[in-house]
């Protein structure tokens, strides 16, 4: 016993085998729990058994993480040997929101690709074609070229020659990932634990950190838990009992590498601990859609964003994908569901539709549905203002029609006048409008019935800003990408010249640089762990501290919260299925799309439709309409 740990991690260090290797998420401990008014939904998510290979090495997770930050590296450098780069028309920002686009459709379609964050689609032409179409929608935006170069609109020319050049530089940057990994593979037993590649728990308070636990790799590289999310991680984790530092460890870096992307951004945005804990008080919200473990609920179930490390502590894959995933498990258990969709028109217009298919079926068996969702105006399809309830047929036309009854309440957030939470922690008023909205299937209303005074509070907790910090995800750019953000480049000069260039650290060069490890390492003291992989060290970007000095925390340095008391007044109301609502604009729409061999309502319930909203929008149909700009001035929407 030592007497300076923190309680937990005496308690973790003297447990050996606390998860069985062979354990499955199951609906008992990984449950939507028993609700408030006597509704079970214990079966919405199923068995499901974990891959004994699923879990990778942290080297790749950092060398994932580096890649990552040469990538965007590219995008800030401005030195003379760049000057003929086709990448060179492109700032940083819309690098960063393409990124994300192709991270969030892929993690929900089937296409096979070598990596799940370096936007890698095996079929090289279709990302091409992705890179065309993002570089040449973000331009008619007139968000795409740095800002030293906005003295006109670019070139069609240059925008395709753009985005060849980010296809090649991608597909590079994620087969040096692949070969680094297959090379870590063949140089480590395939039995490797987190005793034998040197994984340790530490005190942050012992080791200069204000963070309660440390989760350290052969003292090269650490992250930091607080108690509280190191005991949720701990309960919820369903891999081998020893890897699951390897499994914390892996998961934390990957959405760190997702923060580096989303940094400074309108995507670096998620829902504040407060308003997820009304959610489930006055929604009796039990699981969360397009969230993680890291940021769940502590009782809720999840539906995650990166299946691999997601799975390891009992996420299902995300909602709403191609296969249908468990999507279906909602529809047999039923339950209330808390989600703020990706911020993608197309993935948000799948979301849409795979939830009110979902209530549809589960109204038919008497199941009650209901799902709390906020749509951001990046949702919808090149809009500025604030989305209205009279917005939904956009993202589903059955909103409009067949299926508008399901919208029970709906209130529409101004922006400026709302918060959300920060990757970093830290809360930030939204510069963009949201929507918020209560769907329901008739026997969820009677079930979670969200009257005047719940949905008061569910506006008040998204308005009104916290009175304290929200726990951080400790999601700061590590050095290197801090650098890149700044405007430092990245790259040597010598693969600075195209996109062919030689990268500054092959996977092969970043394994010849492995080399024992020093004997010394953390404090004996708060760790029964040691020693490194067998032979190897990493390069410099990875090396330990010199003698007397810290390693390097990733993401250490939170935020204060800003804490501000602009309020506005609110108004919410109930939405009732009115026959006399005019519905031309839902038949405009139709006819539209048939012209396109577009079927709106699939015989499989929609759950296959496909609908490329860019393509069409580069057609010239997505220019705003005059019907839309008189929604925009109308004073009530369609449902209220």
């Amino acid at each position: 016993q030592h007497p300076h740990q923190p309680p937990l991690l005496q308690q973790h260090q003297h447990q050996q085998q606390y998860h069985h290797p062979d354990m499955f998420v199951t609906s008992s401990n990984n449950s939507a729990g028993s609700m408030s008014n006597g509704f079970s939904a214990t079966a919405t998510l199923l068995p499901q058994m974990v891959a004994a290979d699923v879990l990778e090495h942290p080297a790749v997770a950092l060398f994932r993480q580096e890649k990552m930050s040469e990538l965007l590296g590219r995008f800030v450098t401005t030195s003379p040997q760049l000057a003929m780069d086709p990448l060179q028309v492109i700032d940083q920002a819309t690098a960063k929101r393409v990124i994300y686009r192709w991270i969030v459709r892929a993690a929900h379609d089937n296409l096979q690709s070598m990596d799940c964050v370096i936007p890698s689609w095996v079929d090289f032409n279709h990302l091409t074609t992705f890179f065309h179409r993002q570089f040449i929608a973000e331009n008619r935006k007139g968000s795409s070229a740095p800002s030293s170069m906005r003295n006109g609109m670019i070139s069609m020319e240059a925008l395709k020659e753009a985005g060849s050049s980010m296809a090649n530089l991608c597909h590079r940057l994620a087969k040096e990932v692949v070969e680094f990994k297959h090379q870590l593979e063949s140089q480590i037993p395939s039995d490797w634990s987190d005793s034998t590649i040197g994984m340790a728990l530490a005190s942050g308070m012992q080791n200069g950190s204000n963070a309660d636990i440390l989760v350290n790799w052969t003292n090269r590289s650490q992250v930091e838990f607080s108690n509280d999310d190191f005991a949720r991680l701990d309960k919820k984790y369903v891999g081998r009992s020893d890897r699951i530092l390897a499994a914390m460890f892996g998961l934390k870096v990957r959405y760190m590498t997702m923060g580096i992307i989303v940094n400074d951004t309108e995507m670096d945005c998620r829902l504040t601990p407060s308003f997820q804990r009304c959610a489930a008080a006055e929604a009796a919200t039990r699981i969360e859609l397009w969230s993680n473990p890291l940021i769940a609920s502590n009782d809720s179930g999840v539906w995650g964003q990166f299946a691999d490390v997601d799975c390891l502590f009992g996420a299902s894959k995300p909602f709403a994908t191609d296969d249908g995933g468990n999507d279906d498990a909602l529809v047999r258990g039923g339950g209330s569901i808390l989600v703020m969709p990706p911020m993608d028109n197309m993935v948000a217009s799948q979301y849409m539709n795979r939830m009110v298919t979902s209530l549809q079926a589960a109204n038919n068996d008497r199941v009650p549905l209901s799902f709390v969702v906020i749509l951001r105006t990046q949702c919808f399809h090149d809009r500025n203002s604030a989305p209205m309830p009279s917005d939904l047929h956009l993202l589903d036309p059955r909103l409009g029609d067949q299926c508008r009854h399901f919208v029970r309440r709906a209130e529409t957030l101004i922006a400026g006048q709302h918060v959300f939470a920060k990757q970093d922690g830290s809360v930030s008023i939204s510069d963009s409008g949201s929507l918020l909205l209560i769907l329901q299937n008739d026997a969820a209303a009677h079930h979670y019935d969200v009257g005047d005074m719940s949905m008061t509070k569910l506006v008040t907790a998204l308005s009104l800003p916290t009175q304290r910090m929200v726990a951080p995800m400790n999601f700061a750019p590590p050095a290197s990408a801090a650098t890149a953000t700044a405007g430092t480049p990245t790259n040597t000069t010598a693969n600075a010249q195209d996109d062919f260039a030689r990268p500054r650290a092959s996977s092969s060069d970043f394994l010849d640089t492995f080399a024992p490890m020093p004997s010394q390492g953390l404090n004996p003291t708060a760790t029964e762990f040691g020693g490194g992989i067998g032979g190897f060290s990493l390069s410099t970007s990875f090396s330990p501290a010199p003698p007397g000095g810290s390693n390097e925390v990733l993401g250490s340095t939170p935020q204060q919260a800003s804490r501000r008391a602009n309020t506005a007044s609110r108004r919410w109301f109930d939405l009732v299925d009115d026959a006399d609502d005019n519905l031309n604009d839902v038949d405009v729409v139709s006819g539209m799309l048939n012209n396109l061999n577009v079927d709106l309502f699939q015989s499989n319930g929609g759950s296959g439709q496909d609908v490329d909203i860019e393509a069409i929008s580069l057609m010239g149909i997505g220019a705003p309409s005059a019907s839309r700009g008189m929604q925009r001035n109308s004073s009530r929407g369609r449902f209220g």
